[in-house]
């Protein structure tokens, strides 16, 4: 499954998860600030500095595709 790390008031966030519904992939939406700390997100993800972010297994990306 994929799951899609995303903070409020992020249109780009919003459009990440209409693209999967249309797609009907499905997903977990981990919020920054409320299901994950900031500093949690970026402990495990020291690269990644933008919103939305997607994780599948091992594997992760911040491009829609």
């Amino acid at each position: 499954m994929i799951r899609i790390y995303s903070k409020d008031n992020c249109p780009w966030c919003d459009r990440a998860k209409d693209l999967m519904n249309v797609k009907e992939e499905e997903y977990t939406e981990i919020k920054i600030g409320r299901d994950i700390t900031r500093e949690e997100f970026m402990e495990q993800f020291p690269n990644v500095r933008s919103v939305p972010f997607f994780s599948r297994s091992e594997e992760h990306t911040s491009e829609l595709q």
